[in-house]
């Protein structure tokens, strides 16, 4: 893999409805097998999945890498509301984590915060 910075964000986007607002994130290499190894990129603030763009490719060589907007950043919806982080962050990655990573090989996972 040749390394240099890039600018673009060549991932698909999805979304997934959180406390009713859609969520953005990137799912790659996922094979569906449950003893791959999930990394599970978790952006800052003020910062989006976007952050994680130079990352993605060497991770999604050693498993399945989901990044994620939190609400209220990047492509995710940004609702008028109040926002608190430590409830704000708890209840969206919670949210994420079970719609997209069910409770099978709960050791394979790997939480990469910034």
């Amino acid at each position: 893999m040749e390394n240099k910075i890039i600018a673009d964000f060549p991932f698909e986007s999805k979304f997934v409805d959180v406390y009713g607002s859609r969520m953005h994130y990137v799912d790659e290499n996922n094979t569906n097998d449950s003893n791959q190894t999930t990394f599970v990129c978790i952006h800052g603030n003020p910062t989006s999945s976007y952050l994680w763009r130079n990352i993605i490719p060497y991770l999604k060589t050693e498993g399945r890498v989901i990044a994620f907007d939190l609400i209220g950043f990047g492509k995710s919806d940004k609702p008028n509301i109040d926002y608190c982080v430590i409830l704000y962050v708890k209840n969206q990655v919670s949210t994420l984590f079970f719609s997209l990573l069910p409770p099978k090989n709960l050791f394979k996972r790997t939480f990469i915060n910034h």
